[in-house]
């Protein structure tokens, strides 16, 4: 694995706190164990919560796949090794491995979002992560899709039309529609109230009407 997404191992005896009532370690314990080892390689690779608050940003954890060959028990240490995976457009993706005495107990993979704390905006991770973190590495589980954020509300999209540089987050949902700019575009026709769903349109036309990997023609939908 290359210096710049060197994996690192945090062990975590499970005490009764994190158990449930049968012995077995809590999901929710477990979820805590994943983002405190998650955020420790990150604090090492120089990207962690307090570096990105310095720069008026943090992380937000959209997504969580896991899978378990078997529970964790009480009184046992589970080890869990992590390391970032690459970068999926908004998307920063993380990969777990999680052993029990050496047995491999289980892995993961996180989705996560940087997240503007002045606009609750989703920025581009890439201008955060160094660039040998951009390219994904072969992943220990397929990464879940992380859900789609809610279009802007009508209010927002009229701000967005005035704004010379419309929200990276426009960005996304034409990214990450289910059948791509198409999609999109038959999804705002059925809209309402019919102004917002005009607004995107003119904002999504501003801003790939030069993109040609986006060709999509101008459809009306205004009747």
């Amino acid at each position: 694995m290359e210096p710049a997404r060197q994996a690192i191992r945090v062990a975590f005896d499970v005490h009764s706190f994190d158990a449930d009532a049968f012995g077995l370690l809590a999901p929710a314990a477990l979820a805590g164990y994943l983002q405190e080892a998650a955020g420790r390689s990150a604090d090492r690779l120089g990207f962690g919560l307090a570096d990105l608050n310095r720069r008026g940003a943090t992380w937000v954890l959209a997504r969580e796949r896991l899978e378990l060959s078997r529970p964790v028990r009480l009184g046992e240490r589970l080890e869990v090794e992590t390391w970032p995976s690459g970068l999926d457009r908004l998307a920063a993706l993380r990969d777990f491995v999680l052993r029990c005495d050496g047995e491999e107990v289980g892995r993961a993979v996180t989705t996560w979002f940087v997240l503007d704390l002045a606009t609750r905006r989703p920025l581009r991770p890439d201008r955060i992560l160094p660039e040998p973190l951009h390219g994904q590495l072969a992943h220990v589980l397929p990464p879940a899709r992380a859900a789609v954020p809610e279009l802007p509300a009508a209010a927002e999209l009229e701000r967005l039309c005035r704004d010379p540089a419309p929200g990276e987050v426009l960005d996304y949902l034409v990214e990450n529609i289910p059948g791509g700019m198409t999609e999109l575009y038959r999804i705002l026709g059925r809209l309402t109230p019919r102004p917002a769903a005009q607004l995107l349109l003119d904002v999504l036309d501003m801003r790939l009407k030069a993109d040609p990997r986006n060709p999509c023609p101008r459809e009306d939908h205004t009747g």
